[in-house]
């Protein structure tokens, strides 16, 4: 049994703790496991005790630069139902998937709708912020993960 966390600081103090990143064995298996799942199937929906219907989606973000510089990075990014960006979910994501499971909060026309027109401009957006997407860089984008929060 592997002990992992997502805390840098708590896995170079304990050598029993194994730090969980993208390049992980566990998150290649994990990875590799929902990527063969239909979109329809991959998604959640949990209860946090938020006043609006959100919903929080995680995306894969490879950059690849000149030589052998490339990374990669999980971006979460987290809308309401009006397209409105809710950064204090985002900032708290690791908190959705500790939590109760809840109702389906989006109809799949909704989905759609907030995918098009809110969630995917503002990954846009939070990229070119974060200096992720570059002149220099190239990068590819991909959804990992889609929790539906009340």
């Amino acid at each position: 049994m592997r002990i992992c966390t997502l805390d840098r600081d708590l896995a170079q103090a304990d050598e029993t703790v194994e730090l969980l990143g993208i390049d992980h064995p566990l998150m290649d298996a994990l990875l590799m496991r929902w990527r063969s799942t239909p979109a329809e199937q991959a998604g959640a929906a949990v209860k946090v005790g938020l006043a609006r219907k959100t919903v929080l989606t995680l995306w894969l973000v490879q950059t690849y630069g000149r030589g052998s510089d490339a990374g990669a990075h999980l971006v979460p990014i987290a809308v309401d139902a009006e397209g409105k960006r809710a950064p204090a979910l985002e900032k708290q994501y690791q908190s959705c998937f500790m939590a109760q499971p809840g109702p389906v909060q989006f109809s799949a026309v909704e989905r759609q709708r907030l995918l098009t027109d809110a969630i995917e401009p503002t990954l846009q957006r939070e990229l070119g912020h974060r200096g992720i997407a570059a002149m220099d860089k190239g990068f590819a984008t991909e959804l990992v993960g889609w929790v539906e929060v009340a």
